[in-house]
This record gives structure tokens, C-alpha cells and sequence, in this order.
């Protein structure tokens, strides 16, 4: 039987308590349904936190009773960290915590991670579990090179019943706004007061009702205070509780009309989502952890200004959003005008779908499935791994490579990349990268003669090979000269069948230890040729903090409307010359179409540059000059997210071809808009996700981006899609089944 310990509070009724009690009762419960090889605990060290629990926190919740227990250095087999130290300069004692894996349960809200604690992240912990992609984005740039992975925040069963008392409110106003939080600078609290107080008086019929709790840095009571003795000051109700249960809770929202949050930073947001859940539309910052599940469809998002941070924390550099009052003003006034309107119902009814699915039975389910792949990484840390791959250069396998690695750092004793020389490269190489091969290279002499230099020697080698790169021959000579030194060896194809030519016709494919594709068709085909070694392995989705079109539309003066966007390398195949076509019809209905075409002209080919020219010059023979929005440079990952993301849709209209996948697409649905994709098998891995066209001709595709455009249900429903399978293929998914994959090494 494994132990699993969730570290910290779990006696009180703020957030930390209250997420280990959830994730601890969910986990308990699919262990008990499943009978699952686990035991769950909730632990803590009395001097970590503020008290343990105690015969009335027994009597409010049964199961605490079985679950907790005090730690004092008992092994453990996983140990979950979810804490906040009670110093802020102390390390968070991850040493000091007895378990083969090592993981903390973090919610983070500034954009920075402090350093002493990133620190000590390396070099304790097995893996991070983020609770959004705003903490985990924020961890990865900070410098946490462990597995960082997501398991959202779950609404506690309460929060899907509909009774409810609203005893506790004393307002007899008809509209009641109502805040949830510390009463934290962080919160925005001054900022609700002041918009608030701006834009409503005595004489309207709204009051803000503000539930807090007692805490030092509370700013609540004194603003109020100040706020109540102005002349014609609208009404305010304070709560300040440390007591109030779920329910409690619960009948607070469902008393009110609307909730509002205007926080500088998030790592969650659970209020919200509660909200959400309770059919209250939504006011709320447009920036970090809400808006996993907040977006305009949804949502009213308030624009922001990144500011340095001013919060009690040690984190010097770290930035968070402050809101613009004016803005909060209005979106106080329209959600309050706009109650109960067929657009707000709307939103909250979009909301509603998003926050039912976001159960702490999910999210404990999830995390089972993690632990699975994660007690890999102690049989993956001592192995000395090499890559044959492209790298730092314009190439999609390149960008593959970089992503896929990127994530693993730390799981290895060492990851050396062996590249090829004979490109222009895109940003400097790291230490870990030696350039020893060409395209079409002749014996790779190079590469054997560094591979019987290395001492120790790797213990396995994974090469990521494209028929473009050199011959099958060459890829026959490169197997055989690994095996015979006595590595393990992994291929990835990235492609497996193109023209006349076939991964098959390599003769000593059986020699390798796995031969990884990527769809499954691909796995078909060369299972039923008598490979056994073959294992499934999809592209993994890039996970990106959610932006606001809305926002990054007025930041650059864009107010062209409807939007739509192509990502990928100008090549003939990638049906951009028929998107072209489709805006021109659409321009007929759409005066103000803009067609974003993200699409990079590759310097290493001439075909590229030429098709770009023809490009250029059909915008201006279909009079689409003011249009055509046409990026051709290289642009850096998130650049590419962020230029997709002004877009409503993004379209991959591409020809029918034999290349396996599209890395392009992954960037897409990092950006969070609708997908528009033909039936090319370079699309085959997100035809469950798209708005599928069964060809791509003009006519077509332009039939597809309006029915999307003026059916917002339809629109809504394949975000959630693309939302969905981001988050379940994301890359950070992705690499732990690698780690399992070549964790397999060890125990063979």
C-alpha cells in the first residue's frame, strides 16, 4: 500500500485548509471506489501551520478524523506540499520532508517565483503541480526545471445543490454585488471601493457586499469605514468571518446578483469559479490564474497595466495587474444594466458549462494518473540521454525538440543534444549542444568518433529523424553504428511514408529499443509490417496563459472584425492562397475582415521565398491590401501566441499529404481560439477538436468562418474543445509518458 501525505493546513476555513481537504476527501474516495494501492493522510507539523485539527473540526467534517495526522519525519511514498511558510525569508523545510517523490501543490500569483524557493524546488522536488497555466508559465520562467504539471483547484459538492438562506445578508437592495477575499492589497481592493463608490450613489438600488476575515493585512474595514462617511456614498455590507462553512458561503453568492473581482493576481481564482457555478455573472481582471476559465465569452474581463508588485512579499522584479478604475467602472455598470439580458444570460450560461467541469473528483482523478507516470523519475535520473536532432534553427523538428527536452532538464543525470552544423541557427546553443552532422551527410564519422570518446558512455540515444534531413541508408548506417557500441536507441518519425519512400525499407529497424510516431496511423501501418517495438507517441500542446482578444486588439489600435489567422511555414501545401480567396468573398458581408497571416518564410529554401513573393502580390491582385495583416520573420513562441491570439479563429486549410503532424497547430491551440481544419493527415490528431471542411477550396472555408462567426454557441463549444485537448495533450503530459517510456529502460 502507498502512502500519499498532503502537507499543511487542514483545520481552518481559508483557501489552503479547504484546497487539501478537498483534494485529500476526492483522492480518499476514488482510492476507496477504484481500490486503488493507496492510502491518503493530511499531515503537518504543528509548528507549520496555524493549528491542527481539533474535536469540532472532527465533528464538522467525519473524514478528517481518519485522514490526519501529525507528521514528525514518518516515510512517506508521496508527499504533496501545499504551505506557506510563516517567515517569508525561511526556506520551506522540502529537505526536511521524508518521501521517495516529492511534489507541492502551488497556487501562485505575482509573475515571479522567489529565487531562494526556486532554488530549493530544484533540488528537492520530484515535480510541481500548478493549479493553472498563469503558475505554472510563471514557474518555468523563473527558472523551476522539475516536471511542472496542472491540476486544477476543484468547487466543493455543496457548490452543485441549490438550496440556500440568505440570513446572513442584511441589504434589502434588489442588485447586491458581492467580493469574496483576504482584503489583501492583492485582492484589489481598494480598487473595487473606489470604482464602485464612482459609479453608484445613495440613490441607487445596489448595495457591495464584502465577506472577509480577520487577518494583518486586511485593508477592508478601514476603506469601508472611510468609504460609508462620503456624502451619498452608495450602500456597503461588511461580513468579516473566519468561521463560515461552505454552505455559508454558498448562500452568500446565491443571495447576490453578481460577483465581482478585480485582483491584481491570481494563481487560481476559486471565488470565481464558485460564482460561476452559481449563475452569477462574473466581473474580473483580464490577467493570470482566472483566466484558465474566465475568457470574454464568458466573462466580464477588466483591462489592466502590469505594474511592479507592491504586495508584503519578499519577491523583488515581480510585476502583477492593476486595474484601470475607469474601466472597472463600466463593467460594474454594464453587468448591473445588463442583468438578466439575453447576452448576460448567455455568458452565464458559458460559464456555467466551464465551472461543472472542474470537480475535485476530476482534478483528484487526474492526479492519480500523474503519480502513475510520476514514480518514474527516480529510474530515469541517473541515465545519461543523447539527442540526434535538429536544433535552434528554422525547423519544425527543431522547435519539437526544443519543447519536448525542455520539460525534462531535471530528469536526467544529463541531456546532450547532437545537432547538425550546416544551418543558420536562431538563438545561441546551450553548453549541452555539439554540432557533428549535415543534411544529406555521407557516413556520420563525426558523430561515431564522439560517441566512443564519451566517458561515461550514453545510456540512451533518441534520434528525431525527417526523410529531408539524409537517406534512409544513412539512417540504416547511423542504427547500426549505435546499436554495435552497445546504447539503447529510440527514433522518432516524424514522417513514415513520403513519395516512393518508406520507413520499412530500413533493415534493421527491430534493432531498435522503440520506434515512436506520431499517429496512430502511422502505428498501424508499421505494426502491420511485423515491427513489435512501436510505441505511440502524439505531438504535445504548448500551455499558454489565456489572453484577451478584446485587449490585445486596443493595445495595438486593430479594430478590424471578424479576425482570422494562419500559422506555419509559407509552402504551397498549407491551403493559405485559398484562406486568401475565402476573405475576399467574405469581404462581399465583412467590409472590415482581417486575415492575420503568421506564416515564416524559411531561409534555408528558396521555394519558401519565391511562394512568399506570390503571396505578396495576390493580396494585391484580390485588393485585400488593408486586409491582410502578412508576417513572414521568425517570430519566438509566445510572440506567435500572442499574434494568434487577436484572431477569433485560426484556419488550417492545408492539402492532403504524407508529413505525420503539424507542429504549427500546437501554437493554435495555445492561443485558445476555434480551429478550422481540413482533412489533411497532417491534421488527423485534432479532427475531434476542429470545425471540420471536407475540402479547402475558397468557398468553403469561407461558409466555415461564418457559421462560426455568427453562431456563438457553435464558437463557444469548439474553444472548450481546443481548451480541452491543450490541457489533456499538453507537452508537460506529454513528457511524463516519455519518462515512463524510457523509464522502461531501467527495469529492463
Amino acid at each position: 500500500m502507498k502512502s500519499i501525505y498532503i502537507y499543511g493546513p487542514h483545520a481552518e476555513e481559508y483557501s489552503l485548509a479547504r484546497m487539501n481537504r478537498g483534494l485529500a476527501f476526492s483522492l480518499d474516495n476514488i482510492i476507496k471506489e477504484k481500490n486503488l494501492d493507496y492510502e491518503v493522510y493530511l499531515t503537518a507539523r504543528k509548528e507549520d501551520v496555524q493549528r491542527l485539527p481539533n474535536k469540532n473540526d472532527f465533528e464538522k467534517y467525519p473524514l478528517l478524523r481518519k485522514l490526519s495526522k501529525e507528521y514528525q519525519g514518518q516515510k512517506a511514498d508521496i508527499i504533496i506540499y501545499n504551505n506557506f511558510p510563516k517567515g517569508q525569508i525561511e526556506e520551506l523545510g522540502l529537505a526536511n520532508l521524508n518521501a521517495d517523490i516529492k511534489l507541492t501543490y502551488l497556487a501562485w500569483e505575482e509573475d515571479r517565483f522567489p529565487q531562494k524557493w526556486v532554488k530549493e524546488y530544484n533540488q528537492e522536488l520530484t515535480a510541481v503541480i500548478a493549479t493553472s497555466r498563469h503558475t505554472q508559465k510563471l514557474l518555468e520562467k523563473s527558472g523551476v526545471k522539475v516536471p511542472i504539471i496542472i491540476v486544477p483547484i476543484g468547487l466543493p459538492e455543496i457548490f452543485f445543490t441549490s438550496n440556500h438562506d440568505n440570513s446572513l445578508i442584511k441589504s434589502s437592495k434588489n442588485y447586491r454585488f458581492f467580493h469574496s477575499s483576504s482584503g489583501m492589497e492583492r485582492k484589489g481592493v481598494a480598487e473595487l471601493i473606489q470604482a464602485y463608490t464612482n459609479e453608484f450613489n445613495v440613490t441607487d438600488d445596489v448595495a457591495l457586499v464584502i465577506k472577509s476575515y480577520p487577518n494583518a493585512n486586511n485593508l477592508f474595514r478601514s476603506l469601508v469605514d472611510k468609504a460609508k462617511i462620503k456624502i451619498n456614498s452608495p450602500e456597503l455590507e461588511f461580513i468579516e468571518s473566519d468561521s463560515l462553512v461552505e454552505e455559508e458561503i454558498k448562500n452568500l453568492y446565491l443571495a447576490t446578483q453578481s460577483y465581482i473581482s478585480p485582483s491584481k493576481a491570481e494563481g487560481y481564482n476559486l471565488p470565481v469559479l464558485e460564482a460561476m457555478a452559481l449563475n452569477l455573472p462574473v466581473v474580473t481582471t483580464g490577467w493570470s490564474g482566472q483566466l484558465d476559465f474566465c475568457n470574454e465569452e464568458n466573462s466580464y474581463l477588466v483591462d489592466y497595466d502590469l505594474v511592479l508588485a507592491t504586495s508584503h512579499l519578499d519577491n523583488p522584479g515581480a510585476y502583477w495587474a492593476q486595474v484601470n478604475v475607469k474601466d472597472l467602472q463600466r463593467k460594474l455598470r454594464q453587468v448591473y444594466t445588463e442583468y438578466k439580458t439575453t447576452s448576460q444570460l448567455q455568458k452565464v450560461k458559458f460559464a456555467k458549462e466551464v465551472a461543472l467541469n472542474r470537480t475535485w473528483a476530476k482534478s483528484a482523478e487526474k492526479l492519480i494518473d500523474y503519480l502513475t507516470e510520476l514514480q518514474f523519475i527516480p529510474l530515469t535520473k541517473n541515465l545519461k540521454l543523447g539527442v540526434i536532432s535538429t536544433l535552434n534553427s528554422v525547423c519544425g523538428i527543431a522547435e519539437y525538440s526544443s519543447y519536448l527536452y525542455s520539460n525534462l532538464e531535471k530528469c536526467f543525470a544529463s541531456i546532450i543534444f547532437i545537432a547538425n552544423s550546416d544551418v543558420i541557427t536562431n538563438c545561441p546553443d546551450g553548453d549541452n549542444v555539439v554540432r557533428l552532422w549535415e543534411y544529406s551527410e555521407a557516413n556520420f564519422s563525426k558523430v561515431f568518433n564522439y560517441l566512443d570518446k564519451q566517458v561515461p558512455q550514453f545510456d540512451v540515444i533518441h534520434i528525431q529523424y525527417n526523410f529531408n534531413f539524409y537517406s534512409l541508408i544513412l539512417l540504416e548506417k547511423l542504427i547500426a553504428g549505435i546499436t554495435q557500441r552497445g546504447i539503447k536507441l529510440i527514433l522518432t518519425a516524424h514522417a513514415v511514408k513520403e513519395r516512393d519512400q518508406s520507413l520499412i525499407a530500413v533493415n534493421n529497424l527491430n534493432q531498435l529499443w522503440q520506434i515512436h510516431v506520431l499517429n496512430r496511423q502511422d502505428e498501424k501501418y508499421l505494426r502491420d509490417s511485423g515491427l513489435t517495438n512501436i510505441f505511440y507517441f502524439p505531438h504535445g500542446n504548448i500551455t499558454f496563459p489565456q489572453q484577451s482578444k478584446s485587449r490585445l486588439r486596443d493595445k495595438l489600435n486593430i479594430k478590424n472584425e471578424p479576425i482570422v489567422a494562419t500559422h506555419g511555414f509559407m509552402t504551397l501545401n498549407k491551403g493559405l492562397f485559398e484562406t486568401l480567396e475565402a476573405v475576399a468573398i467574405l469581404k462581399e458581408i465583412y467590409p472590415n475582415i482581417l486575415y492575420l497571416a503568421v506564416n515564416t518564410t524559411n531561409p534555408n529554401n528558396l521555394d519558401s521565398q519565391r511562394i512568399a513573393e506570390e503571396f505578396s502580390a495576390k493580396i494585391m491582385e484580390l485588393d485585400l491590401t488593408d486586409n491582410v495583416l502578412y508576417l513572414t520573420e521568425f517570430l519566438a513562441r509566445e510572440e506567435i501566441i500572442l499574434s494568434l491570439a487577436i484572431a477569433d479563429i485560426v484556419i488550417f486549410a492545408y492539402h492532403q499529404s504524407s508529413e505525420t503532424a503539424s507542429g504549427a497547430v500546437r501554437l493554435a491551440i495555445a492561443a485558445s481560439r476555434p480551429i478550422i481544419a481540413s482533412t489533411s493527415a497532417q491534421l488527423n490528431n485534432i479532427q475531434d477538436i476542429a470545425a471540420i471542411i471536407p475540402n479547402n477550396q475558397p468557398t468553403t472555408i469561407a461558409a466555415k468562418i461564418e457559421e462560426l462567426v455568427t453562431d456563438q454557441n457553435k464558437y463557444f463549444s469548439y474553444k472548450l474543445k481546443v481548451d480541452e485537448h491543450g490541457n489533456k495533450m499538453s507537452l508537460e503530459n506529454i513528457s511524463l509518458t516519455y519518462l515512463s517510456l524510457v523509464g522502461l529502460f531501467v527495469k529492463s
